[in-house]
Parts: C-alpha cells; structure tokens; sequence
C-alpha cells in the first residue's frame, strides 16, 4: 500500500487530491505536510510514496532543491502540479522515469491517470506538458536551420517549386536542391508533405495562408 504525501500549501488543491485518492484509491493513506521538514520525515518513514507536489506553492526553492529530492529517495514517485512551469523544468523533469507531470487544470481524468502510472512506477505527463515538450523540440530543432534555410523551407511549405525558390532568392536550381537536402536531413523529414507539416508545427507558416 503507497502513502500519498500531500505537499502543497492550497487548500483547493489539498482537497481535490483528497476526494480523488479518496474516491478512486481508497486502500491507500494520505499524509498532509506543511514544510520541507516534515515532507522529507514523511519519506523517511515510507518506503514507497507518491509526493504530490506544487513546488511553487511549497517549501521548495528551486529545481536543483527538487531533483536532490527525487534523487535522496528512490523509492519514491512524484506528482508535479502547477501552473507556472518554466521550460527547465519540463525538460529536466519529464526525463525522469519517477516523475509525473499535471498542470492544476487538469482534468480529473488526467489526475487519476497520472495517480495509476505512480502506482505502477510509470511516469505521467499531461497532454498539454506533452505539447509544450513537442513544440520546445521543434523550436530546438529549428535552431539548427541557418536563416537562408527557414526561408527556403518557409517557400517549401508555401507550395513553391524548386525552379520559383531558386528565381525568388536569385539563386541557381542546384544550390535550392542543396538547401532542400541540408533541411530534410536536419529536421528527419523525407517528402515535401513531411516539411510542410513541420513548418505549420513550428510556425515557419501561418495556416491561414492555405485557406
């Protein structure tokens, strides 16, 4: 039987938590704590816990703080809610296997899910987070193209053959063939509908243009 430790200071939150666990996974205790003390005497105690935790709205200061924790006690999984994840700590958290993610408006059918994967040791991460992660990989990903090779992917996705790109950036066909190959290699596209895809993904075109 896991122990839910409750570690966030909205009463809002504390409560919701508290009828689902109560609800859905009722052979299990729940423990509410008020500080990072007695977070860390609770985990102490259990050897296979589930931490909820706001780390805005708690006795955390920093990310560095978090993964120290995570990392002091193995046995444990952890529920991160809030709405004010920066994009260092989706990254840096959702790599790890013990540590689920949830944003506070989540649905209630997300929570539950989130609640079974730490049940089961399995991480957890909302479709939204899981958004924001997609985008953050396309952006990353983005970086890579030199900016002649988003404009030509930009014109690729507008529909424009190689022979109008090449007349547009006053260019010869070979060195737009070029472009083509050095983007579809760098962004793991094979066909011209692939790359247009990824540039809606990431913005290179807005989707009113092919309306």
């Amino acid at each position: 039987m896991a122990t839910f430790i409750l570690a966030d200071n909205q009463d809002l939150t504390r409560y919701g938590f508290v009828y689902i666990i109560d609800h859905f996974f009722p052979n299990h205790s729940i423990v509410r704590t008020e500080d990072r003390i007695e977070l860390e005497d609770e985990l102490k105690k259990a050897d296979e816990s589930i931490v909820l935790v706001d780390p805005e709205l708690f006795d955390i200061d920093t990310l560095e703080d978090l993964e120290v924790l995570a990392s002091r006690y193995i046995h444990s999984q952890w529920i991160l809610v809030s709405n004010d994840f920066d994009d260092t700590t989706i990254r840096n958290m959702s790599a790890r296997q013990e540590v689920s993610i949830l944003l506070k408006e989540s649905g209630k059918e997300e929570i539950r899910s989130a609640i079974k994967c730490a049940l089961k040791q399995d991480r957890f991460i909302c479709h939204q987070i899981t958004n924001r992660l997609l985008s953050m990989q396309i952006s990353s990903d983005s970086e890579l193209l030199t900016p002649t090779e988003v404009e030509v992917l930009r014109l690729i996705a507008q529909g424009k053959s190689v022979k109008e790109i090449a007349s547009i950036r006053f260019s010869s066909s070979h060195t737009i063939v070029s472009h083509k190959k050095n983007i579809f290699r760098k962004i793991g596209v094979n066909s011209v509908h692939e790359a247009t895809r990824y540039a809606l993904k990431s913005g290179l075109v807005d989707i009113d243009y092919y309306i």
